[in-house]
């Protein structure tokens, strides 16, 4: 009898796709490079969907992003993320430039992606992360990157020198009222800006109002700040001393620590600064600007700016004992209740350098009512009728009104949260 043997067909084996991605990355943003990144991610979008073996997962693309840092890179970020969850085999990338120049960021990002199973291949170094000599190739012109990164830092920085020293301006962060010019390396005024540059200016000289009041009056009007917010105080206080405003400027006040930290810092003198005077027509004439400069100083000198924080009691409370300008704080008092109180500007921690303590906020407000005879405390008639309030070591409030008339409140309580220690007076 025939033996009969059953044939299996063999099925030919699928090759599963590899799934791809490219990252791309341009770190400045300019019209010549934003096409530059565009044209980088039409080129490697074709080239993952004409390969039959493999499986398009997208371009990661960065724009005028340094390289020198994963941290502000999103889109290189989503890019690791989606490699941790399986969505990636393969990563394309020009160069290890591109990647980063930072090469600690670079071995720490390959190795990691190396953990994962997923291949880095950089095409102009022909280095596959996977390789046996990738990770020496790597970390050799990885280390070329970010020397190259170090030395067009230098350049920049030095060409950023030469025009400070020459009164230009090297960026186009122009100040409130005025806008860049590139081709001059000047700035020009915007008109509508520039008038309300002239109503801060006049209202805190002429019009004797605070920082605090003008704030308030064009956020009321509903106009948008430099950066199309409320105004702040700390905004008005950095414009009103600004000689930007008269036509000069002051470059260099800024500087980065280094190409790979990238961190600015205010220029306390580390670095060159220079004052350019007459680089542009000023909003301000010299003499309102000197006017202004000088009153500030005595505003600050005499307590109206404390912790950025002002109000119509700023500059109006003074010490009966020695005889500084109180200032507003956060104070512990007794029972561990910490409320807005304003205090001594010679006091120390529980250290009393003079005989007077703080007053309660909430409750100078009372007094200031019962005291001018107002149904409920109003800043604007505090601002109107009070010069100022002394406090008195005796627990005095002293008020010296605008017409000249002195009014008097004793504030015992004053002395039950003074300290553990009981006064003299029981």
């Amino acid at each position: 009898m025939a033996r009969i043997t059953r044939v299996e067909q063999a099925l030919p084996a699928i090759r599963k796709k590899k799934k791809v991605a490219a990252y791309a990355r341009v770190s400045r943003e300019t019209e010549r490079l934003a096409h530059s990144l565009s044209a980088q991610v039409s080129y490697y979008s074709s080239l993952i969907q004409k390969n039959p073996e493999w499986e398009y997962a997208g371009v990661y693309a960065d724009e005028g992003i340094t390289g020198t840092s994963t941290d502000k890179r999103s889109e290189f970020l989503r890019l690791i993320d989606d490699c941790a969850a399986g969505k990636i085999d393969i990563i394309l990338v020009k160069s290890i430039s591109r990647f980063g120049r930072n090469t600690v960021d670079v071995l720490k990002t390959t190795r990691y992606l190396k953990e994962l199973g997923v291949e880095v291949r950089f095409e102009e170094q022909n280095i596959n992360s996977l390789s046996g000599d990738g990770e020496l190739m790597l970390t050799i012109l990885a280390s070329f990157a970010e020397e190259e990164s170090k030395n067009m830092s230098a350049n920049i920085k030095w060409a950023k020198r030469k025009n400070f020293e020459q009164g230009k301006m090297t960026n186009a962060a122009a100040p409130y009222g005025y806008a860049y010019d590139p081709e001059t390396y000047s700035l020009v005024i915007v008109p509508g800006e520039a008038e309300i540059v002239r109503r801060i200016f006049r209202y805190y000289l002429e019009d004797d109002y605070s920082v605090y009041k003008i704030a308030k009056i064009l956020n009321e009007e509903g106009i948008p700040s430099p950066r199309n917010t409320a105004w702040a105080q700390a905004n008005l206080r950095r414009m009103i001393q600004n000689p930007v405003y008269v036509g000069n400027l002051l470059l260099g006040k800024f500087y980065s620590d280094g190409p790979l930290t990238q961190k600015h810092k205010k220029n306390h003198g580390e670095r060159p600064m220079y004052y350019a005077e007459g680089t542009h027509e000023g909003i301000i004439d010299m003499e309102t600007f000197n006017r202004v400069q000088e009153k500030f100083k005595f505003n600050t000198e005499n307590g109206c700016y404390r912790g950025g924080t002002q109000n119509c009691f700023s500059g109006s409370i003074i010490c009966g004992c020695c005889r500084k300008p109180f200032g507003r704080s956060i104070t512990k008092f007794k029972g561990g209740i910490k409320e807005p109180a304003w205090n001594c500007k010679q006091r120390t921690g529980d250290r009393h350098k003079c005989a007077v303590v703080a007053v309660k906020e909430e409750e100078l407000k009372s007094i200031c009512a019962a005291v001018l005879g107002l149904p409920e405390f109003s800043e604007e008639s505090y601002s109107e009728l009070v010069d100022h309030i002394e406090v008195t070591p005796d627990d005095d409030l002293r008020f010296f009104l605008s017409d000249g008339t002195v009014r008097t409140h004793h504030y015992p309580r004053r002395r039950k949260l003074r300290s553990p220690r009981r006064s003299a007076d029981g």
